[in-house]
């Protein structure tokens, strides 16, 4: 993808929900000063590598802002945003923009105002899929993909931050819910699935509970049940076949269960499903 601002509102998109980006920007080895002038489009700016490390300052809406944490970064810039640069680093930077009113919809992403990561094997892998379908831009569904990629970009972002903010112990917890949920067809045991973690059933549930509000069965149970309703409303299988293949223990189990949960037999909601 070669230097320079690529417009893309004009493009025709495929699907509605996700905002549509209006432009891109990739300025790599770009330096720029604001001048004051009133900023009326949404922007959201990665910072992907600084030439060396330095402070940004600048007045914002009259305010000075400084000690810009260094690259890589994700940063907004709100429509109505006034900015003076007083001092600027020479950075690579891939931005894009909105129309105004989607700003209500980038908030959520960003109540910090600017976000440091690290730039991991998936970012990277979302961002060479974003630089290849800007080499087939006008293809039918490219422009609806890259709105979704922007996405993703973010996400991985705050999914870095969380395991960053997360103790060696909540990660520990949260790889075994992983496992719990991931084997939700067999009949699986706490002291199996903490095995080589180093923590004692005791400890293991003094940490569940400071993560999931809900207990391992519980949630064990959630999963299997979600795959039965799944395969009842989708699959030709006999329910005692749906029962064994989602981890139940008995036919006679899964039908309590599904009652307690539904307030009928799965093969009532089967019928309803249909």
């Amino acid at each position: 993808m070669k230097k320079g601002v690529y417009q893309l509102a004009a493009i025709p998109r495929l699907t509605r929900g996700v905002p549509a980006i209006r432009s891109v920007g990739w300025m790599p080895d770009h330096i720029y000063y604001h001048t004051g002038g009133r900023i009326d489009e949404m922007f959201l700016c990665f910072c992907l590598r600084e030439e060396e490390p330095g402070e940004c300052r600048s007045i914002v809406n009259g305010l000075l802002q400084e000690d810009v944490p260094p690259a890589p970064r994700v940063s907004a810039v709100w429509p109505g945003c006034v900015i003076t640069t007083l001092k600027a680093v020479r950075h690579d930077e891939l931005f894009f923009s909105y129309p105004p009113e989607t700003a209500s919809f980038w908030r959520a992403f960003f109540p910090e105002g600017k976000l440091r990561f690290r730039r991991g094997g998936r970012f990277e892998q979302l961002l060479e899929e974003f630089f290849e379908r800007m080499s087939h831009l006008h293809e039918p569904g490219q422009a609806d993909a890259l709105d979704c990629l922007v996405l993703q970009l973010l996400l991985e972002v705050r999914i870095e931050e969380r395991r960053e903010s997360e103790s060696r112990e909540e990660q520990i917890i949260r790889g075994i819910a992983s496992r719990l949920t991931g084997r939700f067809q067999e009949q699986v045991s706490i002291p199996e699935l903490i095995e080589g973690s180093g923590l004692s059933v005791r400890t293991f549930y003094r940490l569940w509970k400071r993560c999931f509000p809900d207990s391992p069965i519980v949630m064990l149970q959630e999963k299997r049940m979600a795959a039965a309703e799944h395969l009842l409303a989708t699959s030709p299988l006999r329910i005692k076949e749906i029962s064994e293949l989602c981890g139940f223990s008995t036919p006679l189990y899964f039908y309590q269960s599904f009652r307690r949960k539904h307030g009928c037999s799965p093969a009532e909601f089967r019928r309803k499903s249909r």
